[in-house]
């Protein structure tokens, strides 16, 4: 069970702006504005189950200067809140990147503050520009339902992996349901169970899509990466590949070139970072691994990583009482190493970079009752280009993007005791 402390958010001012990135048009915003929509969930199954997406819009003419050190370089372009019915839990547990540009979020409605409470799994598709285009809520016959992640499988076909009984009570195992939604939002077809894991990511590598799984009521805590085919999956590694990870601690996330980059720690709480890739042949095999390295005095967990374009690796590495953001060369050698001003527990921060070899990210300030933070950096040499938080009040973030030229950022927002909503917002960079 874990609390999401969220308020609603304020406007992401921006002051004087840092030199712009080299891979950038030179130019840079001081101006912000924010806009919302109005939307409602279709439902997949029959039943009382309408609502509406509450959103807020407003503007400012003079935003207000961000309250750092570092002045930031992103303005807020646009944000919205998804709110369902009073006392509902809502949140977004991550985002995917559309063919076309369109952002679509992956989240839940009530997911369950008590134990086994019910929930649905909620699908919302966004332009870039911040027009909600539709929202899908799929409900369970019983138990809960969290939409986690998806992609998709070609221009027209979303592909969904849920998560059942993500609420269960302690001793229930969740399921990995997955389901195919048009482009339009419409199912095709009811969700299946294809295994009985919790279902952490569906990854696109190539022509490929894998579900990243575990066990989490196995004595071992079993880890799965496994190709799906339909409905089918099929084991591109043994569970016994990853016996030395804490199932508890780790991530898995599309790297570059089509290949799986592994952040981990391992069962002797020392960091481990992998990237996985497939031959020619078809099958898949570890390029690297590396255990023990310096990130943190060869201690804690890499909790977050991503690929530059040259093969270079960012990494986020923590340990109980600190965070490191650094980058490995594409022979797996430092680069930089930067402490990261965030706290180091209860929510992994979000990482993702540009074309233009930033490197962005969302996480938890390091005091209590703070808004998410957000920081850029130059992935050439690590200097900090800006950093800010958004809005005033607690928060973290569970899923980040990029776009062309904006950064995409989306979580939960508490409201109140048992009522939250989700919220995403686009920032000009």
């Amino acid at each position: 069970m874990r609390w999401l402390l969220w308020v609603l958010v304020a406007s992401f001012g921006c002051g004087s702006s840092v030199p712009a990135d080299p891979g950038s048009d030179g130019a840079t915003s001081t101006t912000g504005s924010t806009g919302g929509s109005t939307g409602s969930d279709s439902t997949a199954t029959s039943g009382d189950s309408s609502e509406s997406g509450a959103a807020t819009s407003s503007s400012t003419s003079a935003p207000e200067i961000c309250e750092v050190e570092v002045p930031c370089e992103g303005c807020e372009s646009w944000r919205d809140e998804f709110d369902g019915r009073a006392g509902d839990f809502d949140g977004f547990n991550g985002l995917s990147v559309a063919p076309n540009g369109d952002l679509v979020a992956f989240g839940h409605q009530d997911r369950g503050i008590l134990i086994a409470s019910s929930g649905a799994a909620r699908i919302v598709r966004y332009s870039a520009s911040g027009e909600l285009l539709w929202a899908r809520l799929l409900e369970p016959d019983e138990g809960s339902l969290s939409a986690v992640s998806g992609v998709f499988e070609d221009e027209d076909t979303l592909v969904v992996a849920l998560d059942l009984n993500a609420s269960s009570s302690p001793g229930q195992e969740s399921q990995t349901s997955i389901v195919r939604l048009t482009g339009e939002g419409e199912p095709l077809g009811e969700p299946e169970v294809v295994n009985t894991a919790r279902p952490e990511a569906l990854i696109r590598a190539g022509d490929s899509i894998l579900l990243h799984s575990y066990n989490r009521l196995d004595s071992s805590n079993t880890i799965r990466l496994q190709r799906l085919e339909g409905t089918t999956l099929e084991s591109i590694f043994p569970p016994e590949a990853f016996d030395d990870l804490d199932a508890r601690d780790h991530t898995m996330v599309a790297g570059p070139d089509d290949t799986v980059l592994v952040a981990a720690r391992t069962r002797e709480d020392t960091p481990y970072l992998a990237r996985l890739a497939q031959g020619e042949d078809g099958a898949w095999t570890t390029q690297w691994i590396l255990q023990d390295f310096d990130t943190i005095d060869g201690e804690g967990s890499v909790v977050a990583a991503a690929g530059l374009a040259d093969g270079s690796t960012v990494y986020i590495s923590q340990t109980s009482e600190s965070s490191t953001i650094g980058l490995l060369d594409p022979t797996q050698q430092p680069v930089w190493k930067n402490a990261l001003d965030l706290r180091s527990c209860c929510t992994g921060p979000q990482l993702t970079t540009d074309p233009a070899g930033r490197v962005f990210v969302v996480g938890e300030a390091p005091a209590t009752e703070r808004p998410p933070r957000m920081f850029a950096f130059s992935g050439c040499d690590g200097t900090e280009l800006w950093r800010g938080d958004l809005g005033e009040a607690a928060g973290f973030g569970s899923g980040i993007a990029v776009v062309d030229d904006r950064l995409f950022a989306a979580g939960n927002i508490v409201l109140g005791p048992g009522d939250s909503s989700a919220w995403i917002a686009a920032l000009d960079l």
